[in-house]
């Protein structure tokens, strides 16, 4: 591997990993992604400097500052530039503090487009082309309104905190740490049940509550001492882990906190472990305000109630002493097993067989798992991969069941239409609504990434911009109806006649842009002539003729990718001049 011809993500976060490392790979990286801070670093050490780093700031053992400074020790930012995505605004306002010192070039939310993410890397990318990008602020969070009081302060009074102060001891207990805190949100204040190891209170738990809740994420700091959230204002302990309390409706709650007087050892697997005792803690919550079970039910109502569940959309479980007792029929076909052999499965059995079905088994058994032998709460999506690909959300919350004793009530629901929508709308915006091919916003995009592919395995990139001649005078005589129509035929004939890996894009106007990686300038004019002639050779009936002209560039090795598509574009008007339907 040539130096600096990979790139580093690093992601506690596995989905959003896997995703920067697309990212990563389609600038023509090879992706290295990890969970670990600390890993990261070890991977600079081996590796040596990378040719971009897209890492998160709240990650284990190290965090994303300490990791961008240990970069900075080996690379500067025009050999190695960094992009920085977070979901707390804290951590992203210290992180714009600190651009120029640990050379960020762009700092991103987490829940910003994979659109504004890849941008990010393109123009992060320009360095290399011997031109810093222009820096742009973050724009500030806009101020936090007051949380309204909600049904939670009442309730937290009247609840007995053993509940809470068990989870927190077992979490302390199983993750070796000597501090483990429950706080929950209380209207506009932080109430905090259960304290286990620790008699002061902690001030930092208002900003983790604070902080998780509007960034729905688990927050660690591994060292206040060298952390820039605490420069100014010095922590009780030294390090610290928060996970949002979710409950099945999807509200944030609170955070269940570990922490330690030393540096916080925890690795991405423990902190996996933090999030699944925090459904615990949501689980305590959600009991406490269960509705009783209907005990005046008249006799010949079961089966009607059996009959709805039985024929429900939702695959619906219920869950005792760890163990299905009863599973719908929609259920059983998820899974692909009979009702009756639902019904007593081990949920570990059951979370393997759905996680079987997923196209990342891992991910969705981490997102399914809960601690058994207490209530527990949660909310997640699956994407399952077999039979077929669906999107399915699960929700968790305890249920009173009729002998008196407690239930999980576990539901799987279909949201591929609700997940899908919000995808296409993302393809829109990169696609020409009348070709079919990419836009020019998109195209700007993906022609970053082959630039930069280019550049590193030191191959050819061409490209071809074709025009229309005379579609005016076409919309004038015929319509616009029929230059549309013609428009779509040189798509056509552009589409019939790239590869797989070269990109038609709609450049504007009566414009399409064909870029064609791994080809030289001679190929490009082969290229070019045979979608001329194609297009020469076009019958349209009751339309007239059709041709274009065109303009062909070579990028050469330190041009930038907007000054040789102007080549081809002067080249193209040319052509024009010269007397059309040719190619110059």
């Amino acid at each position: 591997m040539v130096p600096g011809a990979y790139g580093l993500v690093a992601s506690l976060d596995r989905a959003r990993g896997d995703l920067y490392g697309q990212i990563v790979a389609q600038a023509g990286l090879d992706p290295v992604v990890t969970r670990d801070g600390a890993s990261a670093e070890q991977t600079l050490r081996e590796r040596g400097a990378p040719g971009l780093v897209v890492t998160e700031l709240s990650l284990p053992r190290t965090d994303g500052f300490k990791l961008l400074g240990a970069l900075r020790a080996v690379a500067g930012p025009d050999e190695s530039p960094a992009v920085v995505v977070s979901g707390f605004a804290e951590l992203r306002l210290a992180a714009e503090r600190l651009k120029d010192r640990l050379g960020i070039a762009a700092v991103v939310s987490h829940t910003a487009s994979l659109n504004t993410i890849d941008r990010a890397v393109k123009r992060a990318l320009e360095r290399e082309r011997g031109r810093a990008p222009e820096r742009t602020r973050s724009p500030a969070p806009p101020p936090r309104p007051a949380r309204p009081p909600t049904a939670l302060a009442p309730a937290l009074r009247a609840h007995d905190q053993e509940a809470f102060t068990a989870v927190a001891l077992e979490a302390r207990r199983v993750l070796g740490v000597p501090i483990a805190v429950v706080a929950l949100a209380a209207g506009d204040r932080v109430v905090v049940p259960a304290r286990v190891g620790l008699d002061a209170e902690l001030p930092e738990l208002l900003l983790f509550c604070r902080e998780v809740a509007d960034a729905e994420d688990v927050l660690v700091v591994p060292d206040t001492a060298e952390h820039p959230l605490f420069a100014r204002r010095p922590a009780l302990l030294r390090g610290y882990a928060a996970a949002p309390v979710v409950t099945a409706g999807g509200e944030v709650a609170g955070v269940l906190c570990v922490a330690d007087d030393q540096p916080l050892a925890l690795g991405a697997a423990e902190l996996d472990l933090v999030s699944v005792y925090a459904r615990r803690v949501a689980g305590e919550l959600e009991a406490q305000t269960a509705t009783p079970p209907v005990t005046t039910l008249a006799p010949e109502a079961a089966p009607q109630l059996a009959a709805v569940l039985r024929h429900l959309s939702d695959g619906v479980a219920v869950i005792r002493g760890g163990r299905i007792r009863y599973a719908n029929d929609a259920l059983a076909d998820l899974v692909q097993v009979s009702p009756h052999k639902l019904e007593g499965m081990d949920r570990d059995t059951f979370v393997g067989a759905i996680a079987a079905l997923c196209a990342a088994p891992e991910l969705a058994a981490q997102r399914l798992s809960v601690v058994p032998g207490g209530a527990y709460a949660g909310r997640a999506d699956l994407e399952l991969a077999r039979p077929e690909r669906r999107v399915l959300r699960w929700t968790a919350r305890p249920i009173p069941l009729g002998d008196g004793g407690l239930g999980e009530l576990e539901l799987f629901t279909d949201v591929t239409a609700a997940v899908d929508l919000g995808r296409e709308r993302e393809l829109f915006a990169r696609t020409d609504w009348l070709t079919g091919l990419m836009n020019h916003r998109g195209g700007e995009d993906a022609i970053a990434r082959e630039v930069a592919r280019a550049r590193r395995l030191g191959t050819s990139l061409c490209f071809a911009l074709f025009d229309l001649d005379g579609l005016q005078g076409v919309n004038e005589l015929h319509g616009f109806a029929v230059g549309d129509e013609i428009l779509r035929e040189l798509a056509r004939v552009v589409r019939g006649a790239v590869r797989g890996s070269d990109l038609a894009i709609r450049w504007g106007g009566d414009e399409i842009l064909v870029a064609l990686p791994g080809v030289p300038e001679a190929g490009a004019r082969v290229f070019a002539e045979r979608v001329r002639k194609r297009v020469a050779a076009l019958a349209l009936e009751g339309r007239p003729p059709v041709t274009v002209s065109a303009g062909v560039s070579e990028l050469s090795k330190f041009e930038d990718a907007g000054a040789a598509i102007a080549r081809a574009d002067a080249r193209m008007f040319q052509a024009k001049r010269d007397g059309r339907n040719r190619i110059a």
